[in-house]
């Protein structure tokens, strides 16, 4: 008799596999299990031998068989008679069909799902959020300012659809407080070298996840795609779907796709995904200077998305506000900028979904971020929110932006698998 060196099995000496753990017996030997130390054997960092996989028991037995006769034996117990009464004049064969087979098939999902890497967002996301501007002389002795800033309000609105709020502003401070200009909250005053002005803004407002589990099988096409969003399909401020390489662009993009809007996306998602990096800039790009780089930040990236998708004759628009820079603490906050494109449906009516080109998020947000303004249409207006801050007079005025989370609540939560 020997031992298998692996497992310690007691084997017959003329076995040339251990009928135990199935590893080979070469030459085996006489006495006692090797020690932990023989070369067969490896050592991780904490020290402890790893047993070398078992790599023969699905050539020699394979699952189905084994699974079989795990059954048969299931239901020769007694306290099985019920499921022998249930299979009743069914062959084994039948029965791995019919119920077997389909509860093998939920255990192997339900396993590859636990060994698949996701991460938990929160399904709600509710928080106080504080805006501070600080505004000094950058040079000479005084200067006039005016800052103007986007009224935030409840989402969806403007072009979107939907009919529940995924965002609900409960509450807005401003100190001093604001005056409306143009539809926008505006401070004007002066500042003097030496002193400094100080603007406060503090939003209360609630955002939910956003989902849109929509298929291309359920998305109808460009011929499908409603009236009333023709301005979501022209020119606008660094958003240029009648530029020739954007053109061209959209065209290789929506090949193959039938006009199917969901594919169009997806393809021009990949696109931008697969051929740019992400690196911060300032105020956006040009489409050319984006496409000619290879590089942008969330603007440009979104905006030349924008661009290829309206080419391609689907309505697109901007949506612009504030994401956390750490999302482990949520404390720092950020500018940022994400898209909307037009989906119609198969079954009726449309969707709004959405595509964060910075992070990679299609068909999906998390909840903790915050919209401040949606693109209407209106270049002007576009181009204004990026240039939020004026100087005026004999000297020159600045500000710094800081922006944190005063306190935050989260409810309920779901995987993102990645």
């Amino acid at each position: 008799m020997q031992q298998c060196p692996f497992c310690g099995f007691v084997v017959d000496d003329s076995s040339d596999v251990c009928s135990n753990c199935f590893s080979p017996i070469e030459g085996g030997f006489s006495g006692n299990a090797p020690d932990v130390e023989a070369a067969s054997s490896v050592t991780g960092k904490s020290g402890s031998r790893r047993v070398p996989r078992r790599k023969h028991w699905k050539r020699r037995f394979p699952v189905k068989l084994v699974v079989l006769v795990l059954v048969v034996a299931f239901l020769a117990i007694p306290q099985a008679a019920p499921y022998r009464e249930a299979v009743g004049a069914k062959d084994l064969e039948t029965y791995w069909e019919e119920d077997i087979g389909p509860r093998w098939e939920n255990l192997k999902t339900y396993w590859e799902d636990l060994n698949t890497p996701y991460y938990e967002i929160p399904e709600v996301f509710t928080m106080t959020l504080m805006r501070n501007y600080t505004i000094f002389m950058e040079s000479g002795t005084s200067a006039n300012y005016t800052l103007k800033l986007s009224l935030p309000d409840h989402r969806p609105d403007g072009p979107q659809t939907g009919d529940t709020h995924w965002q609900e502003l409960i509450a807005l401070n401003t100190v001093p407080a604001h005056v409306m200009d143009e539809g926008r909250m505006t401070w004007e005053g002066s500042v003097d070298q030496g002193h400094r002005e100080t603007i406060s803004i503090t939003y209360e407002v609630r955002v939910e996840l956003l989902e849109f589990d929509i298929s291309p099988a359920e998305a109808g096409t460009i011929d499908e795609m409603p009236a009333g969003y023709e301005a979501y399909l022209q020119d606008q401020w660094k958003i240029e779907p009648s530029n020739a390489n954007v053109q061209a662009l959209a065209t290789q993009l929506s090949a193959g796709t039938g006009g199917n809007v969901v594919r169009i996306l997806r393809n021009i998602f990949d696109y931008i995904q697969g051929n740019y990096t992400y690196i911060l800039g300032t105020t956006p790009k040009s489409c050319n200077e984006t496409l000619n780089k290879g590089y942008g930040d969330c603007d440009d990236l979104g905006m030349l998305f924008a661009s290829i998708a309206r080419a391609a004759g689907v309505p697109t628009w901007m949506e612009l506000g504030l994401i956390p820079t750490d999302t482990r603490t949520f404390a720092q906050w950020g500018g940022h900028a994400w898209v909307n494109a037009l989906v119609p449906l198969k079954a009726g009516g449309t969707a709004t979904v959405t595509l964060d080109l910075a992070n990679g998020y299609f068909f999906w947000m998390p909840p903790y971020r915050f919209s401040d303004w949606v693109d209407d249409g209106d270049s002007e207006h576009l181009r204004s929110y990026y240039y939020l801050f004026s100087s005026y007079g004999e000297g020159t005025a600045s500000y710094t932006q800081d922006i944190s989370l005063v306190s935050y609540t989260t409810s309920g939560s779901v995987k993102r698998y990645s």
